[in-house]
């Protein structure tokens, strides 16, 4: 099932979660069944004249077995969500969502460790009530008080979150007036606050999952990454070159006993090696895979599974703010014209949907909204390919001689990333752009912005690409990233996108909240400023007969239900 399917859930849940906050979760009629122990049975006694037997319960059955799991990349194996880069899927079974959601996109009270959530009615305050019966992998008990110190080591000093700039500009203060009542209050309405920054169907990068107070502030990010301590229905095993391993708890509040007794995460950056490794059976499910490993895949007798239409392939154009650059001079991307010369007419979006994702994808100039969005209206027009418009704008911008651009290259969407980014490259140099190709893991890249916030650390003009922009149901919050400057991922410093995007998240009802989606979506699709979508696409995923066949990798953006997929019975 896609978004563009599903019949507008969320336009339904919104208006719930405005008066209550959708206190029950969502229906999660959905989800696969979990099996609680049996209960106990008793054996009636006979007619003939012998003692009855005992009662006796059916004994509960164990995990079995073992399931790996191969992705391209374990994002550095940082141990903490949203402090790393790329995948976090080998997080998923060893921490708990904060709020979760069913395999079909819709809240789920059930499965998080928020059983409700309310908001006040200008949508400043929030109160959120959390579980008692939820207790971390070394015994303490979760509260509040986790619950609320996810937010502050979001915040915190060295933190790389992806909300550490919206956090800070926008929350007020955190109380705790109970171990089950957590209590936020907010400078601005946000009416989707909870979807947006505690619910994975609010897209990727997040701080979503719950972490232990006690352990974390202690531990710090190193002892985290050599033994993570999390709520989840797996705990830490063994962590090594390229294996993450977790063996199963003997009872988790949700999942009751894991179907799976040992789970580990295996990664293989070489797309081919993968797909080796499935047919074979030395692993029993992999994603996100290219478009041109899917026959290969389903002539092996392996299921493949699509989230069609859930994410853009995108690239940025870094420090468009910067004017100039010591020993080079003028920055052409300080110019709109030349931004639009090579995002509108210089890329054959086309050609490239056509040659590298085989019918699976889509021309868009779409961002931040896509079609899973609860505002979304359709696709904004994607103009045609045109190398000699390209040329006569760069040249009008005053750049008749073309001029020189460094392209990160990394690789986290389709498998065929750097000969994508490589065809934009190509398709650049014709309108007289010289590239530089810079190779970079998305790590190292990340590393660099944060050790760099608020200044300029590029030498000439630099594009990045590609990003796997998947902004879920609600992508106002998202949209404030690129806008934030006391933050790393600020692109431009135009006033008039800071003030659309903070207007589109401060929305005070669902009515508002379109229109004001609408107009910062044309804005930036007139001023190119933040992540330049090429195609629209969904990840694949393959697995095998060890999968659940009620397994799938759901609606969220960035989870792929990791916990299901190992514990599910």
């Amino acid at each position: 099932m896609t978004y563009r399917h599903m019949p507008r859930l969320f336009f339904l849940m919104v208006a719930v979660l405005l008066v209550v906050a959708a206190c029950g979760g969502g229906d999660d009629e959905a989800a696969p069944a979990v099996t609680a122990p049996p209960a106990a049975t008793a054996t009636a006694p006979t007619a003939v004249p012998t003692p009855a037997p005992t009662p006796t319960a059916t004994p509960v059955p164990l995990p079995q077995g073992e399931m790996t799991i191969a992705l391209t990349s374990l994002g550095g194996k940082v141990m903490i969500p949203d402090q790393g880069g790329g995948v976090e899927s080998s997080l998923q079974p060893i921490y708990d969502p904060i709020i979760a959601s069913t395999f079909d996109g819709k809240l789920d009270a059930t499965r998080g460790f928020a059983t409700s959530w309310t908001a006040s009615p200008d949508s400043k305050v929030w109160t959120f009530k959390v579980k008692d019966n939820v207790a971390f992998h070394d015994g303490v008990k979760a509260t509040s008080a986790d619950l609320k110190y996810v937010l502050e080591y979001s915040m915190a000093a060295g933190s790389k979150s992806s909300k550490l700039g919206p956090f800070k500009d926008n929350i007020v203060s955190m109380e705790t007036p109970d171990a089950s009542t957590f209590v936020l209050t907010l400078k601005n309405t946000d009416i989707f606050w909870h979807v947006s920054n505690w619910s994975l169907l609010g897209g990727a990068r997040k701080p979503a999952f719950l972490i232990p107070k006690h352990y974390v502030s202690t531990a710090g990010l190193e002892g985290v990454n050599r033994q993570p301590v999390g709520s989840g229905p797996y705990k830490h095993k063994s962590i090594t070159a390229d294996k993450v391993v977790y063996d199963a708890l003997d009872k988790h509040w949700f999942f009751a006993v894991p179907r799976t007794k040992t789970v580990t995460f295996w990664e293989v950056p070489e797309e081919s090696t993968i797909t080796a490794l499935l047919r074979n059976k030395e692993v029993d499910v992999s994603g996100p895979l290219s478009v041109g490993q899917v026959k290969t895949l389903r002539d092996a007798g392996l299921r493949v599974m699509a989230q069609q239409d859930t994410r853009a392939f995108t690239y940025i154009f870094r420090e468009a703010f910067v004017e100039s650059y010591p020993g080079y001079g003028k920055n052409p991307l300080n110019d709109l014209r030349v931004r639009q010369a090579l995002h509108y007419y210089a890329i054959d979006r086309k050609a490239i949907v056509e040659t590298f994702m085989q019918g699976l994808a889509s021309p868009t100039m779409d961002y931040p909204v896509l079609p899973q969005e609860v505002s979304w209206t359709g696709p904004l027009p994607v103009p045609a390919f045109d190398v000699a418009k390209a040329k006569a704008m760069i040249a009008d911008a005053g750049f008749p001689n073309g001029f020189e651009m460094d392209y990160i290259i990394f690789s986290n969407l389709t498998g065929l990333d750097q000969e994508i980014n490589e065809a934009i490259a190509v398709m650049w140099g014709k309108v007289g752009v010289k590239i530089n190709r810079t190779p970079k893991t998305e790590q190292n890249y990340r590393d660099q912005m944060y050790a760099n916030v608020g200044k300029s650390y590029f030498t000439k003009p630099t594009v990045a690409g590609s990003y796997s922009i998947a902004t879920g149901t609600v992508a106002s919050t998202f949209s404030t990233i690129p806008h934030t400057l006391n933050g790393p991922w600020i692109y431009n410093k135009d006033p008039k996108g800071i003030e659309l995007a903070a207007a589109w998240a401060s929305s005070p009802n669902l009515d508002e909240y379109k229109k004001r989606a609408e107009a910062y979506r044309r804005w930036e699709y007139e001023n190119v400023s933040s992540f330049e979508p090429v195609f629209l696409t969904g990840t694949i995923w393959a697995a095998g007969s060890k999968v659940p066949a009620a397994w799938n990798p759901g609606q969220d953006p960035s989870s792929q239900k990791m916990d299901y997929l190992a514990a599910m019975r």
